[in-house]
Formats: C-alpha cells, sequence, structure tokens
C-alpha cells in the first residue's frame, strides 16, 4: 500500500534509533518521519484540512482492506 500511495517508508533502524533517543528524553509524545511531523502540526491546527488530504487516497486504500463478512 505505501508504493501504491508512494508514501515515504523509513528504515527501521532509522525509527529505532528515533524511539531510542525519545526514550532516553523522557519524551511523552515523539512523531518519526516526513510529512508526519508536518501533519501531525497541521492536524493541530486545522483539523479538516489534513481529514480531506486523508480522504483523497481512501479509494486508493480500498483494495489492501480485508474484506470481512458482516
Amino acid at each position: 500500500m505505501a508504493n501504491a500511495l508512494s508514501m515515504n517508508q523509513d528504515e527501521p533502524s532509522d525509527v529505532a534509533r528515533a524511539v531510542m533517543a525519545s526514550i532516553d528524553r523522557g519524551g511523552a509524545d515523539s512523531y518519526f518521519g516526513w510529512p508526519e511531523k508536518l501533519f501531525v502540526r497541521i492536524n493541530s491546527i486545522f483539523p479538516r484540512l489534513v481529514d480531506k488530504s486523508l480522504m483523497k487516497q481512501v479509494a486508493q486504500m480500498r483494495p489492501f482492506t480485508a474484506q470481512r463478512p458482516l
């Protein structure tokens, strides 16, 4: 799905390093990766703007979701 949506993917070693640094700092909240850091900040000010952006990707995400019987 990440490839289909042209999402950036962080290397596991980079994520692990960032998590360990956050733990060492005693950080309660940490955001990793780009554009995730930007989306968190924009979402805190303009939540509907990020919602609209994500909704545009829903059609592309559907083929990757599991179809479960009701």
